[in-house]
């Protein structure tokens, strides 16, 4: 029995590492921010062979942000589907970490239909 979200034996490696730590260690991709203001960070991973794919997934964090479990977790579906994967920190840097004591409140400030029309 484990005391992570996921089970044990769930997809491998990638999720046996640790929520909440943002490191580039062991990772395959790469951090850049985009936008008009360089405001929105996001995590590109590229496919081991030929380094470059016609193909992307778009991964949304979920509320722990960009961190290093989902650093392994792009690493892995660009390796497995041979395409460019990249991650955007939907809340901007803002993590569930930051917001234990409000974070009811603080997820309702964030309705999708909002977020996605901006």
């Amino acid at each position: 029995m484990t005391t992570s979200c996921c089970p044990d034996n769930s997809w491998g490696s990638p999720l046996h590492v640790s929520h909440g730590t943002k490191s580039l260690d062991g990772a395959r991709g790469e951090l850049c921010k985009i936008g008009p203001s360089k405001d929105l960070e996001m995590y590109v991973s590229r496919p081991q062979v030929g380094g470059a794919s016609q193909k992307a997934l778009c991964v949304l964090t979920d509320v722990y942000g960009l961190q290093s479990r989902l650093f392994a977790i792009c690493d892995k579906l660009a390796a497995d589907l041979q395409l460019t994967v990249v991650a955007l920190d939907t809340f901007r840097g803002e993590t569930k970490d930051m917001h234990l004591d409000d974070f009811k409140e603080w997820l309702g400030s964030h309705p999708f239909e909002r977020d996605i029309s901006e």
